[in-house]
């Protein structure tokens, strides 16, 4: 008599695996590809002619309320910790001037983009 080598069962269930894994893979691949993009588009202001999208707008937006609400945090941590006089005493008073700099630029240029 003749006898398989392998069962049919366990094929038809190997290659239902092989194919949902593949299936996600493809998925996972296509969806982070997508938020790379809004990502890219949030970080760079991209406007609607480059790319970006009124989610992209928005998660700008938050980034920077979220920004301006840590840089806050920082500085009143560093009162609290220098002793109140507001100096840093490590040197690095230039570096944390810089992103506030960087967040009022932006600030307007968002508002500014609005308008249109």
């Amino acid at each position: 008599a003749f006898a398989p080598k392998s069962d049919a069962i366990v094929v038809v269930i190997l290659l239902l695996g092989i194919g949902s894994a593949l299936s996600w893979l493809l998925q996972k691949n296509q969806w982070q590809r997508v938020a790379d993009k809004l990502i890219q588009a949030s970080v760079e202001d991209w406007s609607i002619r480059d790319g970006g999208t009124k989610e992209s707008k928005e998660l700008r937006e938050r980034a920077i309320v979220i920004l301006a609400e840590r840089e806050k945090e920082a500085e009143a941590s560093s009162t609290t910790t220098n002793g109140g006089d507001g100096k840093q005493q490590n040197g690095n008073s230039s570096s944390s001037g810089t992103p506030s700099k960087r967040l009022q630029k932006k600030k307007s240029k968002l508002t500014s983009s609005e308008k249109k």
